[in-house]
């Protein structure tokens, strides 16, 4: 049974879309079938995968999403969702995202149904995938919508440093609320420590406020994955390169990490 991970941050710099990719093509080492969809008209995610210039790609999910908007739900007639799908050379495949996503994003804004389009697309590659990841974009808008409602849980970066709780509560609240009202089986599977520095008591504090918060405020409707992404020049060169860490720096404490974050994502 497919799985769809919408991999969310409260806001961008969150290593968002380097967790997305280094997760899919993780779980595609290990044998999965994985597709990647890129959610972000800035096409952060497609550039990672190789991808020069997005805005010169004339099958992106801007035209899955439109396409999938016009289908009738009674008669939807014949629907191709593979025309959008590119694959990349580490194992997975993936729908790209350029700007044209963002006038898509305006078009659903009040359109009834509108925050359900995405739905539409991913529940027709369900059949073909073991797990399907959404990297959605940062701010809590259409789109991001559209990503929690087509997705089965969702995974959340946390930036190591200060400060970074009041944003996450904020977006843990969006979450909430996406499942109490279009997506009741919605789950939280876990949140992670991004940029760490074992130099500094940072981190082991960022961690307590975590724990303390869902002790206390979120109720154990979240958990703090053990394993926790290392600050590396290597995680801010490997996306630049088009390339995952397992490629650019396959012995680097950050590969490493990412590995093992995927066995944890793996185990539910």
């Amino acid at each position: 049974m497919c799985k769809v991970i919408a991999v969310c941050g409260y806001k961008g710099g969150v290593a968002k879309t380097t967790s997305a990719v280094n997760i899919g093509i993780e779980m595609a080492n290990m044998g999965k079938k994985v597709l990647l969809i890129d959610m972000d008209a800035q096409g952060d995610m497609t550039k990672s995968l190789g991808v020069d210039n997005p805005e010169k790609l004339e099958k992106t999910i801007a035209e899955a999403i439109a396409a999938s908007a016009e289908l009738d739900e009674d008669d939807p007639g014949p629907f191709n969702p593979d025309i959008w799908i590119m694959h990349n050379d580490e194992g997975v495949d993936f729908v790209p995202a350029n700007n044209r996503l963002a006038a898509v994003e305006k078009q659903l804004v009040g359109e009834d149904g509108g925050d359900s389009i995405l739905k539409i697309y991913v529940d027709s590659l369900r059949d073909d995938y073991d797990y399907i990841i959404l990297d959605s974009k940062p701010a809590m808008v259409t789109l991001a919508a559209n990503v929690l409602v087509a997705a089965d849980t969702v995974i959340i970066p946390v930036l190591c440093e200060y400060l970074p709780l009041t944003d996450v509560d904020a977006a843990i609240r969006t979450i909430n609320k996406i499942r109490q009202r279009r997506n009741h089986n919605l789950k939280i599977d876990g949140l992670f420590l991004t940029m760490v520095d074992d130099r500094t008591t940072l981190s082991k504090e960022i961690e307590r406020g975590l724990n303390q918060c869902i002790e206390e405020k979120w109720k154990g409707k979240a958990r703090l994955y053990k394993t926790r992404i290392p600050r590396s020049v290597r995680v801010a060169e490997a996306p630049l390169l088009g390339v995952s860490l397992y490629r650019h720096d396959p012995k680097g404490k950050a590969a490493q990490a990412y590995k093992a974050l995927t066995k944890e994502v793996l185990a539910g």
